[in-house]
C-alpha cells in the first residue's frame, strides 16, 4: 500500500514540477487591430471592425511547447460594447501543443485548435479555413522541402496535405484539400507559387475548392509586389487580381513607429462596389 501510495505521490510530483515549468515564465505578447471600411456607390457604407488578443506562449522542456490566444473580436461598435452579444464575441483563437523531433529530426507534431492554412493567404480572403481543432505534422525531409498534414478532430474530418519546394527563386507549393459536402467527399487542389526577378514579386495561385460546383477553377489568384515602390516611398506594397471573380486589390503598408502598423486597401470590380480599407494594429 505504501508503495503504490509513493508511486503515486511521485507521478503527482512530476506533474507538478512540469506545469511549474511550464507556467514559470511564460512570453506574453499581443495586438489591437482596427479596421475601418468605407463602400463608394449609389449609398456609402461605413463599417468597423477589429479584435484584441494576447498570447501566452512558453516550453515545457527541449522538445514540447505550447501557445494560446485569447481574442475578442467586434464589428460596427466603437467603442467595442459587450451589449450586443452578435457584435462583440470573445473566444480562445488557439491552443495547441508542439512536440519536436518527434518522428524525425526537424518534424514536429501538433495538437489542438491551430492555424490551418490549406490554401496561400491573400487579399480575396475564402481561401483560409481559420482555426481548428486538429492534429498536423510538419516534417522537413530536405533542406528545400516541407511537407504537412492535416486532420480536424471531428466526425468526418477535413484532411489535407501541403508540400513546398524551395527554389532559387522562390517557392513552389502543392496543395490538397478533402472535406464531406453534402454527404460527400470532396477532393480540392492548388498549385501556388511565389518568385522573384529584379526586385518584382509575383505570387500566384490556381486550383479548386472542394466546395466548388462550378465548371473551371475557382481559385484563380495573381499578385505583384514591387521592391522599387518600397525603396521609394518607405510602403510596402501588392497588387492582385482575381480572375475567377473579376475583382482586384492594391494596397501599401508600414510600420510607422515602433509597433504602430498602418495599411490602406482599395479594391473593386465585377459586381463589386469600390472600397477603401485602412487598418491600424499595435502590437505588444
Amino acid at each position: 500500500m505504501m508503495r503504490k501510495l509513493s508511486i503515486v505521490l511521485t507521478a503527482v510530483a512530476v506533474m507538478a514540477l512540469m506545469a511549474t515549468a511550464a507556467f514559470a515564465q511564460p512570453t506574453i505578447s499581443g495586438q489591437v487591430y482596427l479596421t475601418n471600411d468605407v463602400t463608394f456607390g449609389d449609398d456609402t457604407e461605413l463599417e468597423w471592425g477589429g479584435y484584441a488578443r494576447v498570447n501566452i506562449s512558453g516550453s515545457v522542456s527541449d522538445t514540447v511547447s505550447y501557445y494560446a490566444r485569447l481574442q475578442a473580436a467586434w464589428e460596427n461598435q466603437v467603442p467595442p460594447s459587450l451589449d450586443t452579444v452578435d457584435d462583440f464575441e470573445a473566444y480562445v483563437a488557439q491552443a495547441y501543443v508542439d512536440v519536436k523531433n518527434l518522428v524525425g529530426a526537424g518534424s514536429t507534431l501538433r495538437l489542438g485548435r491551430q492555424s490551418v492554412s490549406w490554401f496561400v493567404h491573400n487579399y480575396f480572403a475564402g481561401l483560409i479555413s481559420g482555426t481548428q481543432n486538429a492534429a498536423s505534422l510538419t516534417l522537413n525531409p530536405a533542406d528545400s522541402v516541407t511537407l504537412r498534414g492535416f486532420v480536424q478532430m471531428a466526425k468526418d474530418p477535413i484532411v489535407g496535405a501541403k508540400a513546398t519546394f524551395g527554389m532559387p527563386v522562390g517557392t513552389l507549393g502543392l496543395n490538397l484539400r478533402s472535406e464531406v459536402v453534402s454527404g460527400e467527399r470532396e477532393l480540392g487542389y492548388s498549385v501556388d507559387a511565389d518568385v522573384e526577378f529584379a526586385g518584382v514579386h509575383l505570387n500566384a495561385e490556381f486550383g479548386k475548392r472542394p466546395t466548388y460546383t462550378g465548371d473551371g477553377l475557382d481559385i484563380q489568384i495573381v499578385g505583384l509586389s514591387f521592391d522599387a515602390i518600397t525603396d521609394a516611398i518607405g510602403w510596402d506594397n501588392f497588387i492582385e487580381y482575381n480572375i475567377q471573380t473579376e475583382k482586384w486589390a492594391v494596397g501599401i503598408s508600414k510600420t510607422v513607429y515602433q509597433n504602430l502598423d498602418l495599411g490602406f486597401t482599395v479594391s473593386g470590380g465585377k459586381d463589386a462596389d469600390t472600397a477603401l480599407t485602412t487598418e491600424l494594429s499595435v502590437s505588444f
